[in-house]
C-alpha cells in the first residue's frame, strides 16, 4: 500500500506532467535508472533542409546539469564548424499541421517550475512548506524567507543563425553561474568516536544545480524572458524562405547583445508576445543520497562564522571558512574517488557548504557531498560504512590524509617545490576540470585545516602557537611574505609582534595579518606583544591571509580606510 501511494503521488506531481513514467519515478528516486540519459536537454542550433526534402532543426544536447550553465543564454559555441549565439529556450519544435515552414515548440511553457526558499538568517535552501515551519539550519521561522522562482527548462534554442567569425561580440552576458546544494535537513547524525564529527547520510535527498545568472550589487539577476515568435532566413536549393518558430522563449539581455545585419539581428527577427518571466533561475533538482559531515565542536579561540546583520547571531560561515571546508571536501573526494573506489572524482558532487546550528545554541559548519546520479549510487552510502580500521570510510580517508604516510596525497604536496610555488592551488593539488567554478577559493593548506578540526575538536590552526600540522606547517613564512607585499604597496614598516606580522597603516594603525579561523580578541590574548601595542594607544586592524593572497589591494585600502575613520572618531 505504501509504495502504491507513493507512486499515486509521483503521478499526481505536476512537474512530473510530459515525463514517461520510468523517468517520472526515477527523478522521484523511487527506481533507479543506472546512469540513463533521462535528463539530456537539446539545444536547437539551426534549421536545415534534410534528404527528404523537409525542413528540420539541427541540434546538440548535454546532460541537464551541464545544459543549464552551457547552454544559458549568452554563450557561443561551435557545431559543425560553425560558432552559434544561444538566445533563450524552446522544448521540441514541431511542423504545425499544413505548414511546412512553421514550427511549434512543444510544450510552449519555460519547462517545470519550482520553488526554492532561502533562509534570511543561516541562506539554507529548502522547498516551501508550512507557514510556520522553521529552518532545519538554524531554526528560525520560514515566514520571512527569500522565495525564489526556478525553472527546469525543456530545451534551449539559439538565434538560429550561424555567426561569422568576424562577429566578436563579447560574451559578457554568458550567465554560466554553478551552484550545488541541497535542501537542509536537521544534522542528528552519529559522533564518530575519536573525532570531532557528526556524520549524517541521507538516503532521499532532494539536490540542486542553479545557474543564478549573474552576480552584481550583491544580487543574482537571474534571467528574464519574453515568449514569442522567431524567424530566421533558410538559404535551400537555390532560394531562400522564412521558418518561424512559434512559442520560444528569448532572454532580454541576449536579444540586446545580438549582433549581425538587419536581416540576421535576433532582435529583428523575434517578436514578442505579452507572456513574460522576469527575475527565474535554470534548475536541475535531482533526488540522490547525500552525506553530511559536520563538527560537533568549534575552540573558543576560532571564529568560523559571521553575523548576517549586526543585530542577528553569527550563523553565516566566513568567507576564509567556507573556502576550507569548499577545499577539504575536494580533498577527499579527490583521495577516496582516485584510491578507494576507483571512479571518476566527477561522480561524487561538492555540494555548497552551510551551518547547522546543534541543540546548545552553537552554529557550526556543514560539509555536504552527494552522489551525481539520480537515486543515487551507493557513493556516498560505502563512504559511511565501517572501514577495516573500525571508522566510517571516509573518517578514515581523512585521518590517511593527515598522516604523511606513504599512501597519503600530503606527502606531494608537503614537497618544497610545491609548498614554495603554490600558494594557494593548482592542478598539482587540487584544480581540476570539474570543479573549476571554485578555483578562486580552492586552497589546500585550508582544506587540511578543516579536516584537522572535523578530526580533533582542540585544533586551533596555530593560535597557541604550535604550527607543526600540515595546514599551518609555512604559515608562518606565508604570512610574512603577504605581509611583506602588503607593507610594499604605500611603504610600510613591517615587524613581528608574537607569532602575526604587521605593517603600518598610518597614524599609530598597525595591519596585522592572521589565519582566517583565528578570532581577533583571541589574537590578542595570544600575542602578549599586540596587547601591549593596543594599550599603548596603537589602532590594530585585522585581515586574514585568505583576504591579502586573493585581493590585497582592496584588502589594504580598507584597513587603511579603516584606520583613519576610527582616528576622525576618536
Amino acid at each position: 500500500d505504501g509504495a502504491i501511494v507513493s507512486f499515486e503521488a509521483v503521478l499526481a506531481d505536476a512537474a512530473m506532467q510530459g515525463k514517461g513514467l520510468a523517468e517520472a519515478f526515477a527523478e522521484q528516486g523511487m527506481f533507479p535508472m543506472y546512469g540513463m540519459p533521462t535528463r539530456t536537454r537539446d539545444l536547437a542550433t539551426r534549421p536545415f533542409m534534410n534528404k527528404d526534402g523537409k525542413i528540420a532543426f539541427a541540434s546538440m544536447d548535454r546532460e541537464l546539469d551541464v545544459a543549464i550553465q552551457e547552454f544559458a543564454p549568452g554563450k557561443y559555441l561551435i557545431q559543425d564548424k560553425r560558432r552559434y549565439f544561444t538566445a533563450g529556450f524552446s522544448g521540441q519544435l514541431a511542423a504545425k499541421p499544413g505548414k511546412s515552414n512553421e514550427f511549434q515548440s512543444w510544450t510552449q511553457d519555460l519547462g517545470e517550475q519550482r520553488s526554492l526558499l532561502k533562509c534570511r538568517v543561516c541562506e539554507a535552501w529548502g522547498s516551501p512548506a508550512e507557514e510556520d515551519a522553521s529552518c532545519p539550519g538554524c531554526g528560525t521561522s520560514l515566514s520571512e524567507a527569500e522565495q525564489y522562482k526556478c525553472f527546469v527548462p525543456r530545451g534551449f534554442i539559439t538565434s538560429l543563425v550561424p555567426k561569422r567569425a568576424d562577429d566578436d561580440a563579447e560574451q559578457s552576458l554568458s550567465a554560466a553561474s554553478k551552484s550545488s546544494l541541497a535542501e537542509a535537513v536537521v544534522v542528528d547524525g552519529t559522533s564518530e568516536l575519536g573525532t570531532n564529527a557528526l556524520l549524517q547520510f541521507n538516503a532521499q535527498a532532494r539536490c540542486y544545480r542553479l545557474n543564478r545568472g549573474e552576480y552584481k550589487d550583491g544580487a543574482w539577476s537571474g534571467f528574464n524572458a519574453d515568449q514569442g515568435r522567431l524567424s530566421v532566413p533558410l538559404r535551400a536549393n537555390g532560394q531562400v524562405q522564412w521558418v518561424a518558430a512559434d512559442g520560444v522563449w528569448i532572454e532580454r539581455a541576449a536579444s540586446a547583445a545580438d549582433v549581425g545585419d538587419r536581416q540576421t539581428q535576433l532582435a529583428r527577427r523575434f517578436m514578442p508576445s505579452s507572456v513574460a518571466e522576469e527575475g527565474f533561475f535554470l534548475a536541475a533538482p535531482k533526488v540522490t543520497d547525500s552525506l553530511v559531515i559536520a563538527a560537533q565542536y568549534i575552540p573558543d579561540g576560532l571564529q568560523l562564522t559571521r553575523s548576517p546583520a549586526s543585530d542577528q547571531p553569527s550563523v553565516l560561515l566566513t568567507a576564509g571558512a567556507r573556502a576550507a571546508v569548499i577545499s577539504a571536501a575536494f580533498l577527499i573526494v579527490n583521495y577516496v574517488s582516485r584510491t578507494l573506489l576507483d571512479i571518476d572524482p566527477e561522480e561524487i558532487e561538492v555540494l555548497e557548504p552551510r551551518v547547522q546550528r546543534l541543540k546548545d545554541g552553537r552554529a557550526v559548519p556543514v560539509l555536504q557531498l552527494a552522489d551525481r546520479l539520480v537515486n543515487g549510487a551507493g557513493l556516498c552510502d560505502r563512504l559511511r560504512q565501517v572501514g577495516p580500521g573500525g571508522e566510517a570510510i571516509i573518517v578514515e580517508a581523512m585521518r590517511v590524509l593527515l598522516s604523511e604516510g606513504p599512501e597519503s596525497p600530503l606527502v606531494e604536496m608537503l614537497v618544497a617545490k610545491h609548498r614554495d610555488e603554490c600558494l594557494q592551488a593548482c592542478y598539482r593539488c587540487l584544480h581540476r576540470y570539474g570543479n573549476q567554478a571554485y578555483h578562486g577559493l580552492l586552497d589546500w593548506r585550508l582544506g587540511l585545516d578543516a579536516i584537522a578540526l572535523l578530526l580533533d575538536k582542540n585544533y586551533t590552526a596555530g593560535l597557541d602557537g604550535d604550527f607543526s600540522a600540515p595546514g599551518i606547517r609555512d604559515w608562518s613564512k606565508l604570512s610574512q611574505s603577504l605581509a611583506n607585499e602588503a607593507g610594499s604597496l604605500f611603504g610600510a614598516d613591517v615587524k613581528q609582534a608574537g607569532n602575526v606580522p604587521m605593517f603600518t597603516l598610518g597614524d599609530g594603525a598597525w595591519g596585522v595579518v592572521i589565519h582566517p579561523f583565528w578570532r581577533h580578541d583571541a589574537v590578542l590574548q595570544a600575542n602578549p606583544e599586540l596587547q601591549k601595542l593596543k594599550a599603548s594607544g596603537a589602532q590594530l586592524q585585522m585581515v586574514s591571509t585568505f583576504d591579502l593572497s586573493r585581493r590585497m589591494g582592496a584588502s589594504v585600502a580598507r584597513l587603511r580606510w579603516q584606520a583613519s575613520a576610527a582616528e576622525s572618531v576618536e
